[in-house]
């Protein structure tokens, strides 16, 4: 973004939060439950999906559209993509997963890539995983990145069971995020605590099966046997997350990469090979 515009922004943002705040809270709100369109595929993506088997699942008012691969009787990994991404991240892991006999399923998250639906929320993502499991399960091991690697962590919190998990630069509190979020539009720390009570006001029935407020959404205390791959230097999710999972998962493992920033960490060669010793172990 122009550093001229985003100076502006915050200037009216914050000039907006200090007049009327509750306003303001709203306009974050709206903001910040909406998705990001999404690019197109890319054709060495095209080919890879178009030979998967395509579903559409309804969930609520959303049609999640799910692609699976491998023989039903195989065993069954699930990966699970994050906020503005799409299942493409996973693109050479799901390559290298097939070549090994896998039973492969991957989806497109709530309001990503359906027309005309672009709301959603992270603790709706959670109700809509088990949705894909209902339909395509059980399974194995669970694979996420990004939002999608916290919501397999709390799902799991709901009965979502895997011998194993891979958790792809997760995020482990989503309340430093909104407050990064609304210090880019100017908004005070206030403004986006109003934000999130909003939120949550509006998605009550999906947020109280998940705690009581918003930090207890990814409570990471568990047993399962749990990779968590994580750059030492990513730009949109700190470090900091991953090192407090893995502190408190007793049987964690922490893979930290260099240079690989936040998306790379789930394409790298080093990292699939990782991924995929950790999951034949199971």
């Amino acid at each position: 973004m122009n550093g001229l515009l985003l100076q502006a922004m915050q200037v009216v943002g914050g000039a907006v939060g200090r007049i009327a705040p509750n306003a303001a809270a709203r306009f974050a709100k709206a903001i910040y439950t909406t998705a990001p369109r999404l690019r197109p595929m890319r054709d060495e993506e095209i080919a890879l999906f178009g030979a998967a088997a395509h579903h559409l699942v309804s969930f609520r008012h959303y049609r999640l559209q799910c692609w699976t691969w491998g023989s039903p009787s195989a065993p069954g990994i699930l990966l699970v993509h994050g906020w503005g991404g799409s299942p493409t991240i996973f693109g050479p892991l799901i390559a290298r997963l097939r070549a090994s006999g896998w039973r492969l399923t991957t989806y497109l998250g709530p309001a990503h890539g359906e027309p005309g639906v672009r709301q959603t929320t992270a603790m709706t993502w959670v109700h809509a995983l088990r949705k894909v499991i209902e339909e395509f399960g059980p399974f194995q091991a669970f694979v996420g990145h990004s939002l999608g690697a916290a919501t397999i962590v709390a799902a799991a919190r709901l009965g979502a069971a895997a011998e194993r998990h891979v958790l792809i630069s997760p995020v482990s509190d989503l309340i430093p995020h909104t407050e990064a979020f609304g210090a880019m539009f100017g908004l005070s720390k206030d403004i986006t605590a109003r934000m999130r009570q909003l939120i949550w006001d509006e998605y009550i029935d999906d947020c109280s099966p998940l705690g009581r407020c918003w930090e207890d959404l990814y409570d990471t205390s568990g047993t399962t046997p749990t990779l968590i791959v994580h750059d030492e230097r990513d730009p949109i999710l700190p470090i900091d997350h991953a090192r407090y999972m893995a502190a408190r998962w007793p049987n964690g493992r922490l893979m930290i990469t260099q240079g690989l920033g936040h998306f790379r960490t789930a394409r790298d060669s080093v990292t699939l090979e990782a991924i995929a010793r950790f999951l034949q172990e199971a």
